[in-house]
């Protein structure tokens, strides 16, 4: 089996008060738990023993390489990065997709290939679902589309790609979005509630509801009030010894959160520094970007004391 993991261009985007973008990031980046959106990808991709791996992206992203490099640490042998100028569309420009794969080298025995919209977050066991299509289908020249679920398999060596029919099976796995503040925040409180099955955490579970990468420091009387959630954090990050986590709270890697501040339901961005005596609800914090996720609201903070990005900002602080 073949395997196509497509990026698409228009990922996940923070708009300010009058629509001008003010924020991208690759949403196959994002944190989600302790682990890329990507990392939990291609985790459930190696279970499927694919004979390649090709991730289209619509341009060049050293730290989507530096987090895939060749695919080894996943256990696969044949993973391929390309970027498309054009941005590839999942669900409209399948021809050219098909044609990028077919460059690839694949076993001539190996008929089926399988499109991954890498845009979302697979709450289900891939294998399971494949096997189920695959049973069902046996070697049949079709296509098979899980509507609105970012997956097509086809099977057969049709020679027009875009002619061939596709047979919708109705929906009954869960899979979820993360193109946007709205459903990034709801996937990532609930993967620090635990409330995902198919995720892949990193790092060590130090209490119930307390997940750290490693060289962390988050103290366990900042995680009292979590009861009823968790807290997920990256690597090299920093909680001072006087601050509350109130229910579901993410925090990426290299992230600073100075003495006396609270967090209720948020998440924290890689390379964000958080100053002292704040208190932080139902938000995304991406460096001096603050996005409500209740409201709506936007702001760009331009005091480096309250909130910024350590990739901006020349700042060597560590929360004592």
């Amino acid at each position: 089996m073949r395997i196509i993991i497509n990026l698409r261009p228009d990922n996940y985007k923070l708009y300010d008060e009058y629509g001008v973008l003010a924020r991208q990031r690759l949403t196959a980046l994002l944190p989600v738990g302790s682990a890329p959106l990507i990392d939990h990808l291609l985790g459930s991709v190696t279970l499927l023993n694919p004979s390649s791996v090709l991730i289209l992206c619509a341009a060049k992203s050293q730290e989507l390489l530096s987090i895939v490099g060749n695919g080894s640490r996943y256990g696969l042998e044949n993973l391929h990065i390309k970027t498309n100028g054009a941005g590839a569309d999942f669900s409209e420009n399948r021809h050219s997709t098909e044609n990028q794969a077919n460059s690839e080298p694949a076993s001539p025995a190996d008929n089926t290939t399988l499109l991954i919209d890498g845009n979302r977050f697979f709450d289900f066991s891939l294998p399971d679902m494949i096997n189920e299509l695959l049973g069902e289908y046996g070697s049949t020249d079709c296509h098979l589309q899980e509507i609105n679920s970012g997956i097509r398999l086809r099977i057969g060596n049709a020679e027009n790609y875009m002619g061939v029919e596709y047979v919708d099976k109705p929906v009954a796995r869960k899979t979820r979005l993360a193109n946007s503040p709205q459903r990034y925040h709801q996937l990532a409180m609930l993967s620090a509630g635990r409330e995902l099955k198919n995720i892949r955490h990193h790092g060590r579970r130090h209490q119930r509801n307390l997940m750290m990468g490693r060289v962390s420091s988050v103290p366990v009387q900042a995680n009292l009030t979590t009861a009823n959630g968790g807290v997920v954090a990256g690597r090299f990050v920093d909680v001072h010894k006087s601050c509350k986590l109130h229910g579901n709270v993410v925090l990426g890697d290299k992230v600073v959160v100075d003495r006396g501040t609270e967090i209720h339901n948020s998440v924290i961005m890689s390379n964000t520094y958080i100053g002292e005596n704040l208190t932080i609800r139902d938000s995304i914090i991406d460096g001096k970007h603050v996005y409500r996720v209740d409201t709506g609201a936007y702001l760009q903070i331009q005091d480096s004391f309250i909130c910024c990005s350590f990739e901006e900002q020349n700042i060597t602080l560590r929360a004592a």
